[in-house]
């Protein structure tokens, strides 16, 4: 069964969080699972994973920052804020929390400062981070924004397996997208990334798996063996993949949760 729910948005706001809560027949290794999408991006992402990570029920919100909306929503409030107001509307906490890129910051961010949202497990796909503020340059700052076309162009052709976006369209879809972010948006990307040095991570108690793809040039696996040291309880698993793993390698990633979940089980009851 298939439900679609909404958080009540103010009278003035334009902006709101909704999301589907799906639930699977069979045994499940969870109860709830709750999957963030990242920046342009929006619930369909984990169409292909939802299914493969054994929930019960699993809940895809919409947020303001989906390729769908406008570039002010983080005027109303930061991503770590939406989330809040998304978990706000739970009547409990998941089992688990699966993230992508900035989905995983945002989460970060909203959980280190409420520990008692904290899932028992979390998954973080592809998150942008970084350890200490020398790490953060004008030339990280350049590279990042002018890889931003070619990130955009990189999601539009996993949403498109048969080429059917080429050349001049594909240059003219991808300026569309990025116009439709705006420098507001990608303030909102900046601002959670520039803090990303500053977390107390040690106030993340839960255990956590990072994973990154090989061939990810936005969220780099020696970034992500960092952000696992950074953590208390975290491991970091690197697939042959690009920075859209959860669709090109659902499968892979389904399985690296599972077994994640498996070890994690065994420790806690040891």
């Amino acid at each position: 069964m298939t439900l679609a729910h909404r958080v009540p948005a103010a009278a003035e706001s334009e902006f709101s969080v909704s999301w589907t809560r799906q639930e699977h027949g069979g045994s499940a290794g969870f109860g709830e699972a709750w999957f963030i999408h990242g920046m342009l991006e929006d619930e369909r992402t984990w169409l292909r994973l939802e299914s493969q990570v054994d929930a019960a029920v699993s809940l895809r919100p919409h947020f303001p920052w989906s390729s769908r909306n406008g570039q002010t929503w983080g005027r109303e409030a930061s991503g770590s804020e939406w989330i809040g107001r998304f978990v706000a509307a739970q009547p409990a906490r998941p089992d688990i929390v699966v993230c992508h890129s900035y989905g995983c910051n945002a989460v970060l961010d909203h959980l280190v400062w409420h520990q008692e949202h904290q899932p028992d497990v979390l998954v973080l796909v592809a998150p942008f981070y970084a350890a200490c503020r020398d790490e953060i340059r004008w030339s990280k700052l350049m590279d990042l924004a002018d890889g931003l076309e070619q990130l955009i162009a990189e999601s539009i052709k996993v949403q498109d397996p048969a080429g059917r976006y080429r050349g001049e369209l594909l240059k003219d879809i991808t300026a569309k997208i990025r116009d439709r972010l705006g420098v507001y948006g990608w303030f909102e990307f900046l601002s959670l990334y520039l803090a990303s040095p500053d977390l107390p991570l040690e106030r993340l108690r839960c255990p956590t798996l990072i994973v990154s793809g090989r061939d990810d040039r936005y969220s780099p696996s020696d970034a992500c063996d960092r952000l696992a040291a950074a953590l208390p309880h975290a491991d970091h698993v690197v697939l042959d993949a690009n920075h859209f793993l959860q669709e090109t390698h659902s499968s892979e990633l389904a399985a690296a949760i599972r077994r994640f979940a498996a070890t994690t089980e065994r420790a806690i009851q040891s």
